[in-house]
């Protein structure tokens, strides 16, 4: 899975860089591609959404072991207060959007 947003992709957190020069360049193109217009298309909106819950559970393992490494939360601990909530906002989201829709 490659998760696409504002023209940067990434394929595993393990691929992410770290550095200003990667920070301002995506900040660079995150501003050029918020300027399109792209981003107020509702789906747009919705593939994003997707993509981010797609890359979470397939992250599910590096997540949880960073937050017990960088936090020292415990596996359920961390699953519960960080990974539930992501699902349970897009859980709201897409609850709340489809039934604007219909």
């Amino acid at each position: 899975m490659v998760v696409q947003s504002f023209g940067a992709s990434v394929s595993n957190i393990g691929d992410m860089e770290f550095s200003v020069e990667s920070l301002e360049r995506d900040i660079k193109n995150m501003r050029k591609y918020y300027g399109s217009g792209k981003t107020n298309e509702a789906s747009w909106r919705e593939s994003q959404l997707k993509g981010l819950r797609n890359f979470v559970k397939e992250n599910e393992e590096e997540i949880l072991k960073a937050l017990k490494k960088d936090l020292g939360k415990h596996h359920v601990e961390a699953f519960r207060d960080e990974v539930c909530f992501i699902f349970y906002l897009l859980l709201l989201y897409f609850t709340v959007y489809f039934c604007l829709l219909n």
